[in-house]
């Protein structure tokens, strides 16, 4: 069995298995399963009921996309009576005017139209069809998610670390971390080295 699956021949076989299974995921539970039907409801619940009384609960959505999760922050702060504020990172020009459209009167929510990413820059972001609403900055990604690897659509974006992201907004604690970024959620930890080290008590959630 070890030979069988070591050998190269069956590789692009194993690999077109791996497309097809993530081609399904976005095409099913992202796309119809609304958030408050998975585990994040919970999920916010327990980490708004660690924090320390008198202080609002700072929340970064990284992968803000159209505001899901955003909502359901804010949702489930009114319903335990807590104050919060939401740092969205998204780099999408059309989901950052749905976010604008959608939260824009809302002070307790903060648009960043950039990507967390391993270095402060500039990027790609790949589309995997045309409108669509989820983008990676990986484009094998997007072939995954749909699209050929000629002729995808693209925008260039800004991208900057957690860490720089953190104290360029005076962030010094973060109660709950989201990571929803196709794929990219690896490298943007690599450039939150320090704020995931100091804040390693809080309670963090990551897609």
């Amino acid at each position: 069995m070890t030979v069988l699956f070591a050998w190269p021949a069956l590789f692009p076989f194993f690999r077109f298995i791996q497309k097809l299974c993530l081609h399904a995921t976005n095409r099913t539970s992202a796309g119809f399963l609304p958030v408050t039907l998975t585990g994040e409801p919970h999920v916010v619940r327990a980490a708004l009921a660690r924090l320390p009384a008198g202080r609002a609960a700072v929340v970064i959505d990284c992968g803000a996309n159209e505001g899901a999760y955003t909502a359901l922050v804010l949702a489930e702060a009114e319903r335990a009576g807590r104050a919060v504020v939401v740092h969205q990172l998204e780099p999408s020009t059309r989901c950052g005017d749905a976010l604008r459209a959608r939260f824009g009167a809302d002070r307790r929510v903060h648009l960043h139209q950039m990507a967390a990413s391993e270095a402060t820059g500039e990027a790609r972001l790949h589309f995997p069809w045309a409108g669509a609403g989820g983008a990676s900055l990986s484009p094998e990604t997007s072939v995954i998610q749909g699209t050929s690897a000629h002729g995808a659509e693209s925008e260039v974006i800004a991208t900057t670390t957690l860490d720089a992201f953190a104290g360029a907004v005076g962030v010094e604690d973060i109660d709950l971390l989201k990571l929803d970024i196709e794929g990219h959620e690896w490298k943007a930890l690599t450039g939150a080295d320090g704020l995931v080290d100091r804040k390693s008590k809080r309670l963090n959630s990551s897609h």
